[in-house]
């Protein structure tokens, strides 16, 4: 998990950094993100998919579910100019996308940690599952939403 927020600070906060902030390119760098994880779930989930154990295919489909959503949010926000009636041309707009779906990512986590807690091993897989694609969103929203909260 270390990696993987490193990899998004890495990749998100040119955009943040540079000068004046264009809304744009920011939304770009990090729906690029979002997409190459949406992608490595998806092969990961589609791997998974193969074991003959209940568990690690509740993950694949967790992994292919998620994907297959994400990608779609991704490749639809590229090209909005709103979402959720935020303005996502402004800083302000895109930091209260990131905050929102920041929060929501703790119920994911939730859900996922009480699945994986007092499931059988079916509901222990999509419960790892979720909690492994929550707590990536966790990290990807919570650190676009630090990079995107200085002054509006």
């Amino acid at each position: 998990m270390k990696r993987i927020t490193l990899l998004c600070l890495l990749l998100i906060a040119p955009a943040a950094q540079a000068g004046e902030f264009d809304a744009e390119s920011y939304k770009e760098g990090s729906m690029n993100v979002l997409i190459g994880w949406s992608c490595a779930s998806l092969a990961a989930g589609a791997a998974m998919m193969t074991y003959g154990s209940t568990f690690y295919r509740a993950v694949g489909i967790q992994c292919l579910a998620w994907g297959a959503i994400d990608l779609g949010i991704a490749v639809f926000a590229k090209e909005e100019k709103q979402m959720l009636g935020l303005d996502l041309g402004t800083k302000k707009g895109l930091y209260d996308l990131f905050f929102i779906n920041f929060l929501i990512d703790i119920a994911y986590m939730a859900a996922g940690t009480g699945l994986l807690i007092w499931g059988n091993e079916g509901l222990k897989g999509h419960g790892a599952g979720i909690l492994l694609q929550g707590g990536f969103l966790f990290a990807f929203d919570g650190i676009n939403a630090l990079l995107l909260s200085g002054s509006f």
